[in-house]
């Protein structure tokens, strides 16, 4: 349960939250073209599919978790005693 007291974080927060998933958004996209050059873009490769299978599923994740700032910020709080 979160006292009533608890201070929320700072709106800078949200800002630093996303920027984070850009960053991770773009990593994974470098490093998924890179993959797929290397692998030579052969889709009918078992190891090709799986590969952007999870590239996919990761890339999802990072989407949802910037979809979800706003829902994050309203409960991450902090208590100093």
């Amino acid at each position: 349960m979160i006292p009533k007291h608890a201070q929320s974080l700072p709106k800078a927060a949200k800002k630093v939250w996303l920027m984070y998933d850009m960053i991770a958004l773009l990593v994974l996209l470098a490093i998924g073209l890179i993959t797929n050059i290397f692998l030579k873009f052969n889709g009918y490769n078992p190891l090709t599919i799986g590969v952007n299978v999870l590239f996919g599923f990761i890339l999802l994740l990072i989407i949802g978790n910037a979809i979800l700032i706003p829902y994050r910020y309203r409960f991450h709080k902090y208590l100093l005693q």
